[in-house]
């Protein structure tokens, strides 16, 4: 099974097309932190799983899931909101309990260890559980997550606070 497709395809189906402007290279190891890479030439995009995945299947497909919703908008550095992290983030835990990647523990709290992630996924969340289909009305009208801002969101889910549409707006801190 082809997972980089299966979830690409299933988020494209949740949120939005990808942007094919950008070339998907692939998947490769390398650091200790999975990430999005962006070659110094080109509409190129990759995805740098950490080494230890190398040896660990479970957190292989873990980071592999997360990092598929940057594939999405890809915006060529490396800018992501709270609002991309989060739902990177949940849908990261969803593939977790789906495969049963963790059995013994599949908490939030054991699989997601930094607190800005947490924060992210929150408030991600929250706003999807008003209305889950509001992420891709809002993605077809500023075609990036980068260029969402607070008003975008506020105007499609009047119930979400307008401080908390700040927040997801905010680029995201990788420190």
């Amino acid at each position: 099974m082809n997972l980089l497709g299966a979830f690409l395809s299933e988020l494209e189906a949740r949120y939005r097309k990808r942007d094919t402007s950008y070339t998907i290279l692939g998947i490769s190891f390398g650091g200790s932190t999975p990430m999005i890479w962006y070659p110094p030439y080109g509409q190129q995009v990759a995805i740098l799983l950490s080494d230890e995945c190398k040896q660990d299947v479970s957190r292989a497909i873990f980071q592999l899931a997360h990092e598929c919703m940057h594939l999405l908008s890809p915006s060529g550095s490396r800018d992501a909101t709270l609002l991309e992290e989060g739902l990177a983030t949940s849908f990261q835990m969803e593939i977790a309990e789906t495969y049963c990647l963790y059995p013994d523990d599949c908490s939030v709290d054991t699989l997601i260890q930094k607190e800005n992630y947490k924060l992210a996924l929150r408030l991600s969340e929250e706003l999807i559980n008003i209305d889950n289909h509001c992420i891709k009305r809002i993605l077809t009208k500023c075609g990036k997550f980068n260029k969402i801002n607070p008003k975008d969101i506020t105007k499609e889910v009047p119930s979400f606070s307008l401080e908390n549409a700040k927040l997801l707006c905010e680029k995201f801190d990788y420190s």
